[in-house]
């Protein structure tokens, strides 16, 4: 008889008194036996995806900046040990043009890496992206701004459910 009484009963984890098998709370202590919800378990966890394509984003933004500098004094830029002379910038509103689209995605790849405005992170990528079609595509430095802007913006855009918005 003993047996079968403890069959459908347990100890206490708490203060070791006899516990029914489907209690959820010890009737004694009070130790809850529920699944707890420690840590938010509810939420889905975060990939590293926003904040790679957010320090893409910072990373095209400062080539394209420095690029669009350059615009401006072509006699400084050295590729191939050749000094570059010529621009392809009408002017210098453009190279600051793309320096302030630059300087914006940098703002915007900042606020990728921590999963906030995700509307402005991802406009300030594809702005960045774009203004190097003002600038030369010769340079390497703007063909690399572009492949790493473009492929941060994919990036955010894949973890756009991380986002606080």
């Amino acid at each position: 008889m003993e047996a079968a009484e403890s069959a459908g009963r347990r100890q206490c984890v708490e203060c070791d008194r006899p516990l029914a098998e489907d209690a959820n709370v010890c009737p004694n202590c009070g130790h809850d036996y529920r699944p707890s919800m420690m840590g938010h378990a509810w939420e889905e966890e975060l990939t590293p995806l926003a904040p790679a394509g957010g320090a893409l984003l910072v990373l095209s933004g400062f080539m394209q900046m420095i690029e669009g500098l350059l615009q401006v004094r072509p006699e400084l830029v050295l590729y191939d040990s050749v000094f570059y002379t010529e621009t392809s910038v009408p002017s210098a509103t453009a190279a600051l043009a793309a320096t302030i689209v630059a300087v914006i995605a940098i703002v915007g790849g900042t606020y990728a890496m921590t999963r906030r405005r995700l509307a402005f992170s991802l406009t300030s990528g594809v702005g960045a992206v774009s203004m190097g079609a003002v600038l030369d595509f010769e340079s390497p430095l703007v063909m690399m701004g572009l492949v790493v802007g473009l492929l941060g913006a994919l990036l955010v855009a894949m973890a756009r459910e991380e986002f606080i918005d």
